[in-house]
């Protein structure tokens, strides 16, 4: 199944409790242009600056069990592999990885989801989504067991404020030919669709896979 397009795949993510976990998210920028090491590094360093800026002054601070340990930008082909170049991907290392500046720990499979919204109702990539690292600041209440609509606001607006600075980018580094961040489909040709707005949910939803390597333990087994 082919994109529409060619184009960046910036993620970001970093090792969680002790590096028994891992978290990632990310975002595409779709291409229009010839793209250079020299362009592709440029617009990577612009964006590992963009990403740490988002993680060490988001509103509610991240789990303290989590950190920012790289960002990767990659050059993806119309048929969804890299492009086979010697210095594709470009990987930022956060050194040492930065860890969330909340004191309270949080469940690691506990994530709030971020939607990109296309501003269409139907079709291909209409609709997209992100999963965020904990946030344990942001308590769902005892009545609804939904977060405040205050916290899903915060968590929206700093995505937005990454967005604007990510697509930003390409006035710097203008042979580039990088579009604004898209939501892009791999079913039938292709569809890509720039991202118009960003929405946050307020009931805390769950990714297994970023607990699944923390090694379980077991109490003594007590008689009945």
């Amino acid at each position: 199944m082919p994109f529409a397009s060619q184009h960046l795949y910036l993620t970001f993510g970093g090792p969680g409790w002790n590096d028994q976990e891992e978290w990632q998210t990310g975002l595409r920028f779709p291409l229009d242009g010839a793209a250079t090491e020299a362009d592709v590094a440029l617009w990577a360093d612009g964006a590992a600056t963009a990403v740490e800026g988002w993680w060490t002054t988001h509103t509610l601070a991240f789990s303290s069990a989590v950190a920012l340990g790289w960002v990767k930008v990659a050059m993806v082909g119309v048929d969804g592999d890299y492009a086979e170049l010697s210095w594709n991907p470009q990987m930022r290392e956060v050194t040492p990885p930065a860890a969330g500046s909340s004191s309270a720990v949080g469940l690691p499979q506990a994530s709030l989801v971020v939607s990109y919204q296309s501003g269409f109702s139907f079709g291909y990539a209409r609709a997209g989504r992100g999963y965020l690292p904990p946030l344990p600041t942001a308590v769902p209440s005892n009545s609804s067991g939904q977060i405040a609509n205050a916290d899903a606001e915060s968590i929206r607006d700093d995505m937005v404020d990454l967005i604007g600075n990510l697509n930003s980018l390409s006035a710097s580094v203008p042979g580039l030919g990088v579009a604004n961040a898209s939501i892009m489909s791999q079913v039938g040709a292709g569809t890509t669709r720039e991202i118009q707005s960003v929405r946050v949910g307020r009931v805390v939803d769950t990714q297994r896979r970023r607990r699944s390597g923390i090694a379980e333990a077991y109490t003594a087994t007590a008689a009945v």
